[in-house]
This record gives structure tokens, sequence and C-alpha cells, in this order.
């Protein structure tokens, strides 16, 4: 009976999935559909710990991320399907980046495989690494109008009910006591709903909500400040440092992102917004008290000012150092194979990833692996600045802060291949967003 449960649970899901893929090959916005519900999914699924399994057999089982790589796999690597990238320049060093990089993957994956080692091992290692490459990839050979009404009225309106979702759990936990499993402990707090990487995206989605704002009014609107206060509250403290650098290269960019053009001073408003905001994280790091909320907010603004007496900051370096102490000989220059576990000695055994990007990245592809990648991201930082896409270096930066804490995810993937796109651009379409822009301002409505 189990067996026909799951072939008939595999049936449907061939269906639907091709469908979906039907879907996106007439319209490829589609995917921005796709990214937000497995978006939800994962917020929710970290916040009330469950996971779904849409498709089961022998010992590997596929959930709804599983399912998203799968379909930008076979988006982007299947010839009938592949469709060529237009108006992009692709005999430029960042192409040839980034296909050495996925190269270099491929042969840890290989040799990971010939060496026998555990498939589930491999299986974790390629859902990590592959997760970031192949959305990439999508994005980068994948004409989607971002600026399209429709799309950002979506994107508008499934953030903003995110933002009042999460303002309503805090409500809830602060008014009634409630504690969920996964918010007891995590980092010292109860109010942290969401998990690094949907933060991330979140404040990815306010500086774009505060450069629009910016544009059109030269002050932050409350939506935007109500942003901005949901991701402090959530304490992420790697986040924030990405947060604090995009809004230093948008404040950088302010004459640009405004259409000021006289050399005055930045806007009455919004000098005195960031005067409140100024004051505000001052007030919370000093005098932050007894009460729940303002003494998480001064631990954590006080362990992010002073690293060394950081009890989650002290651990990780000595795990970083475990790991870099694990590998051998020329492991330091090609990394280890896909499968190797990432089991070190703290005084104890454990097995456990290194919570940092660049350790990862050493770890599977070694210093040459890492020094590519870096190249990579830099030339993308200098040729996004020589076009004047002033979100692309901010991107990058975001995600090069991002990986001292946290290591690769499809979000961040997302994000590189839109970059890379932008970027790669020929000149003609070099200004294809700012025209976009110009045209209609898509956050008139009320």
């Amino acid at each position: 009976m189990q067996t026909l449960i799951n072939l008939g649970t595999l049936v449907l899901a061939i269906i639907i999935g091709a469908n979906i893929l039907n879907a996106c090959l007439k319209n490829t916005n589609i995917i921005v559909y796709i990214f937000a519900a497995i978006y939800l999914y994962e917020i929710l699924s970290h916040l009330f710990s469950f996971n779904i399994t849409l498709v089961s057999f022998g010992p590997f089982s596929l959930g709804p991320s599983d399912l998203l790589y799968i379909l930008l796999m076979i988006l982007v690597y299947v010839p009938a399907l592949r469709r060529k990238p237009k108006n992009i320049d692709r005999i430029n060093v960042l192409y040839v980046f980034y296909f050495l990089l996925q190269f270099i993957f491929i042969i840890s994956l290989i040799r990971g495989v010939l060496s026998g080692n555990s498939t589930s091992e491999i299986t974790t290692d390629l859902r990590r690494f592959y997760c970031f490459l192949v959305p990439v990839m999508y994005m980068l050979n994948t004409d989607i109008d971002i600026y399209d009404f429709k799309t950002q009225r979506f994107i508008n309106r499934f953030m903003t009910a995110l933002l009042v979702f999460c303002y309503c759990m805090w409500a809830v936990i602060i008014l009634f006591g409630l504690r969920l499993e996964v918010t007891q402990n995590e980092g010292g707090t109860y109010l942290r709903l969401m998990g690094p990487e949907t933060t991330w995206i979140l404040v990815l989605w306010i500086l774009y909500r505060i450069s629009t704002d910016l544009r059109k009014k030269q002050y932050i609107s409350l939506k935007s400040l109500f942003g901005i206060l949901a991701v402090i509250i959530m304490q992420q403290r790697t986040v924030w440092v990405c947060a604090l650098v995009g809004l230093i290269i948008i404040f950088i960019n302010y004459r640009k992102i405004s259409g000021i053009e006289s050399r005055g001073v930045i806007n009455k408003s919004l000098f005195i917004q960031f005067l409140v905001l100024f004051c505000a994280v001052v007030l919370i790091i000093y005098l932050g008290g007894s009460f729940g909320i303002l003494r998480d907010l001064k631990n954590s603004a006080s362990s992010l000012s002073n690293l060394d007496d950081s009890v989650t900051f002290t651990y990780r370096v000595r795990l970083w150092g475990a790991h870099l102490q694990t590998l051998q000989e020329m492991e330091t220059i090609f990394g280890k194979t896909f499968g190797s576990g990432y089991l070190i000695d703290l005084g104890y055994s454990r097995n456990i990833t290194p919570h940092n990007g660049y350790i990862h990245t050493i770890l599977r592809v070694g210093g040459l692996g890492l020094i590519i990648f870096l190249i990579m991201m830099l030339s993308l930082t200098i040729k996004g600045t020589r076009k004047g896409l002033y979100y692309v270096p901010m991107i990058v930066l975001m995600i090069l802060v991002y990986f001292v804490g946290y290591t690769y995810s499809w979000q961040l993937g997302v994000a590189v291949g839109f970059c890379l796109r932008q970027t790669l651009l020929y000149n003609d379409e070099g200004l294809l967003c700012a025209k976009k822009i110009e045209k209609e301002d898509y956050y008139d409505e009320k």
C-alpha cells in the first residue's frame, strides 16, 4: 500500500512539475511567484519546526526547496529548453570566472563519488553548493522583467504582508508569553522569527524601498521605517551589518538616487529621520534596562561592538580554526571532496558545518576556489560601479559580509545572478533598469 502511495505521489509531482515547467517557459516572470512560495515555506518551516516531503524514494527525499533547484536545473541545463541570453556579453571575464567556479565544484563532486563517500553526505554538499550555483546560472540566462508592474505590485504586497505577519507574531509573543521552540534559545532571543537567509532578503527589499522613497520623496516612508525596525528586532547580527553596508552605499549615492543636482545638504526630513534613528540606537545600547525586548537588543548590540567578549563569535572562531586544521597538504589548494563530512575536534568530536562561506568554500574547493570566487565578486563590483549600477556593489558587499557568519543559499544565488545579468548587458542595454524606473512609479498604490 505504501508503495502505491509513493508511486501516486511521484506521478502527481511529475504532473504538477510539468505544468509549472510549461508556465515558466511561457512567462519567465512566473518564477518570481515560485521564489516567493519557497521563501514563505522556508520562513514558516523555520518558525514552526516542520518539513514537507513531496517526493520520497529510498534514502532520498525531496522537499519544496529541492524541487525548486531541480526546476531551475532543467530550465538551465536541458538543451531543448535552454534559451540563449539576449543582449548579454558572453565574452567577458565574469562569465569565465563563474564557469571556472562551477567547473571546480563539479571536479570536487566527481572526486567525492569516485572516493566512495557517503551518498547522504554527497547529497548534502550538492544541495548546499548547487542551491547557489544553479540560481546564478538561471538568473544570468533568463530574461526576467523585474520592473514589470504586476511583478512589482506582487512583491510589494507579499513583503508588506510578511512585515504585518512578523509584527502580529511579536505582539502575540509579548502579550501572551508564547515561546516557539525555534525561537526560545536562538541567539539569546525569542523574537527571531526568520532564518538569516530569509532576513537577508527582507533587508534587500527594504533597501530597495528606501532607494525608491529617496527617488520619489527625498525621505524614508513609514513602511520602510517599519521594515528597518523589523530587521533590528530580528537580531540577526550579521544581517545587521549587511543592512548597515547597504544603507551606507545608498547614502553615498543619495544625490544620484534622488536626482538632486544642487550641492546643498541632504533633505531636512531625511536628516531628522537619521538623527532619530541614531538616537534610538544609542538609547537601546546604553539604556536597555530590564524590559525584555530592549534588554535583548542591548545585549545583541553590545556583543556586536565587543566581539572578544561575544560567546557566539568566540565559538565561531574556534569552529573555523578547527575546520581549517582538518585540511592536509594539497587539500589546502584544492579542498576536500564532496561528501567528506564536517567532523572536527573542539575538545570533543562534532559534525558541524563551519558557518562561514569562505571556510566552506575552502573546505570543498580549496584556496584556489576561494580566489576564483573573490575575483569574480570583485570584478562584478568594479563593472557594476563603472556602469553606474550602485545596487550591484551594494549587493556584492552585503553577500561578502554575510559570508562571515553564514554560507551559500539559493537567495544569494538569485541575487548574484541578477547582478551578473545587469552587469553583462550590452552597453546599449545598460540603462535598461533606469529607463524602466523613469517610465513609471510602481509604488503609488495606497
